[in-house]
């Protein structure tokens, strides 16, 4: 799933760790691409799209070696919109 905001910024979506209703504020985790060269991304793609259940998402090592994440908070009008690219994993609730 890719998570775009307001400002323009896209990030691959791991997990949402946390959705507060009160301070309307989103926690989320995303995968960390930035030590990934193009050939990375494309071996990354080609290991997600192996994926059939999301306890083999964790550790990211085992995906890629240089795969990392990152929690980005977020209020909920940052953001734009959300892809789902592949809702195989995804849980039903």
């Amino acid at each position: 799933m890719e998570v775009v905001l307001r400002d323009g910024a896209r990030y691959s979506l791991h997990s949402v760790l946390e959705c507060d209703d009160e301070t309307r504020t989103i926690c989320f985790r995303i995968w960390d691409l930035r030590a990934l060269s193009q050939a990375d991304v494309a071996a990354l793609k080609q290991a997600l799209n192996d994926i059939r259940d999301r306890e083999e998402l964790s550790p990211a090592e085992n995906l890629h070696p240089k795969l990392d994440w990152a929690n980005v908070r977020v209020h909920y009008e940052d953001v734009s919109y959300c892809i789902e690219w592949h809702d195989r994993i995804w849980p039903k609730e």
